[in-house]
């Protein structure tokens, strides 16, 4: 893709949290506009209008509001309740098309619960996630797909050992060694399977909705487990291979690496579902919310992310430019 096309860093908005960015990268506007603000919000009781931000993020705001808001818990009890579809007040790319009746596609982005389409096809984040599988559930994904999609959800809470295993460095280990080491380490391999199965579960929706809908112009996909192994291992990364029986966590130092793996093939074989793979003049457009800091292994000083456009009108390059995520 990029010996055909152009890169650029993606200039990312803070506060680095995915439901604002990647709604902001749907709909090219701020928060202000498009109204997600948090991962969460606040239903506040005696129908007092919701809190766009989980309440809780509010009390280390200043001593007074702290004290606020705990009083006020102590009165009720306000729940924190996910953004839907709906609440978004600004026009999404799909949206667009839907107005001009030109067929999407829309895969477990964020935010896109319950679906909303008339002329393409969406399957939503919460069935990726696997949070219902019993398809009694209109809001999970368009109708005509949804029968044919409960199969492909793949059980988050059900490993696939060899794909975990694959992400570690298992030399010296025999089969109870393995075994252990996982044991030792339940919370990790947890933490990891959830993101991978989340995106197994969307390439076997593509595989399911690709050819269902041959006339789509376009195709919105989102993946996420590379965000959570940067999470869980990028601390472990420049760890030396020696020692691994007095420092275990050495073996995770692969991890990451071995994760853009996994994510590479998923993007190539997501390509593999366009009707013609060779053919140029499908544009394709990666990007990333934000980038990764070395020296905090975190996001939240809000390094640049990745933008990638290949085919189509684009201008092959060699320079790597800067743009942003919305309008200012």
């Amino acid at each position: 893709l990029m010996e055909h096309g152009a890169t650029a860093d993606l200039e990312t908005i803070l506060p680095t949290f995915s439901p604002i960015i990647w709604t902001s990268i749907a709909t090219g506007k701020s928060a202000e506009k498009h109204g997600v603000f948090d991962h969460t919000r606040t239903r506040m009781p005696f129908g007092l209008p919701p809190s766009p931000v989980a309440l809780q993020r509010l009390e280390t705001a200043t001593k007074a509001s702290r004290l606020a808001i705990r009083w006020a818990g102590r009165l009720v009890s306000p729940a924190n309740v996910s953004y839907l579809s709906g609440d978004i007040q600004s026009l999404e790319l799909w949206d667009i098309c839907d107005a001009e009746k030109l067929p999407a596609i829309t895969l477990s982005w964020y935010i896109s619960y319950p679906v909303c389409t008339d002329n393409g096809i969406q399957v939503s984040d919460h069935l990726a996630r696997g949070k219902d599988t019993s398809g009694s559930d209109p809001g999970l994904a368009s109708p005509s797909v949804l029968p044919k999609l409960l199969s492909e959800v793949v059980d988050p809470n059900s490993e696939n050992r060899e794909l975990l295993l694959d992400l570690i460095d298992t030399s010296g280990l025999d089969e109870s060694g393995l075994r252990a080491f996982h044991d030792e380490h339940a919370e990790w391999f947890r933490s990891a399977w959830r993101p991978m199965a989340r995106d197994l579960s969307t390439l076997g929706f593509a595989r399911q909705v690709f050819p269902r809908l041959p006339d789509w112009r376009l195709a919105s996909i989102f993946y996420k487990s590379v965000d959570g192994i940067h999470h869980l291992s990028w601390e472990h990364m420049h760890l030396p291979d020696t020692e691994l029986d007095r420092h275990p966590e050495r073996r995770f130092r692969m991890a990451v690496e071995k994760l853009y793996d996994f994510s590479d093939n998923l993007v190539g074989e997501t390509l593999n579902l366009v009707e013609d793979p060779s053919d140029l003049e499908t544009v394709v457009i990666i990007v990333s919310d934000h980038g990764w800091d070395d020296s905090t292994r975190a996001h939240d000083m809000a390094p640049d992310g990745i933008f990638l456009m290949s085919g189509g009108p684009t201008r092959v390059s060699d320079e790597l430019s800067l743009i942003h995520i919305s309008e200012p």
